[in-house]
């Protein structure tokens, strides 16, 4: 699935997949991945973005019965547990500072990324951080 907006853009997927901005590659896993504009603007224009990342939750000892997952025989418990994955992001956007966020939305720390020829590069990894890392912040 690809929605792309002058806003946001949204991709389910494995492997490879581009829009007019973001472009993944090398998802290691079914995951979904959405940019959006915080600030209302257009993406090439925002000065605030958020990057999710999102790939399998369950909890512990969730049980299905079936491999599409599609009949659930047990909710399982808490903790709520985050599948690792990983996904190579290159965004045709101007220079930005990649942070990522905890689960709770307070800063966990920049993302080491890279910039050049009008695309700003980096890894969205949910295990590169204690506790897991689902979304990152963009801002100029």
């Amino acid at each position: 699935m690809k929605i792309v907006a002058p806003q946001c853009e949204v991709m389910t997927f494995s492997g490879d997949m581009s829009g007019k901005v973001m472009k993944l590659s090398g998802a290691d896993c079914y995951q979904t991945a959405a940019l959006l504009s915080l600030d209302g603007k257009k993406l090439a224009e925002s000065e605030k973005l958020l990057f999710i990342q999102m790939p399998n939750l369950g909890a512990t000892k969730q049980k299905f019965a079936n491999e599409r997952r599609n009949l659930l025989e047990s909710w399982g418990q808490l903790p709520i547990l985050l599948e690792k994955c990983r996904a190579d992001v290159e965004l045709a956007l101007p220079e930005m500072k990649v942070e990522a966020l905890k689960l709770d939305g307070s800063p966990n720390g920049a993302v080491p990324s890279a910039y050049g020829n009008g695309k700003l590069r980096f890894t969205a990894d949910t295990a590169s951080r204690p506790g897991g890392v689902m979304v990152y912040l963009l801002t100029r």
